[in-house]
């Protein structure tokens, strides 16, 4: 990217980096981290064209996360 002059890093992140919550302590330190990365790259290619950005997401509906919210509420 730095001989081409040009790029861009998108890394996918989650609202889990910056709102941690019970049981997924490795995913939300793993997903800060992609943030931190993410942020030390941008600010390592200032003034170089290439940008660096995180794209966080929400909850997304899956079975999964379905079932998962499902025994968070029913503990609480």
């Amino acid at each position: 990217m730095l001989d081409n002059g040009y790029g861009r890093i998108v890394t996918v992140g989650s609202r889990a980096a910056v709102e941690p919550g019970g049981h997924l302590a490795a995913y939300c330190a793993s997903k800060a981290g992609v943030v931190a990365l993410t942020k030390a790259i941008a600010d390592e290619t200032k003034g170089t064209n290439i940008t660096a950005n995180t794209a966080v997401s929400n909850v997304i509906d899956t079975p999964t996360n379905r079932d998962a919210m499902a025994t968070e509420n029913a503990d609480k």
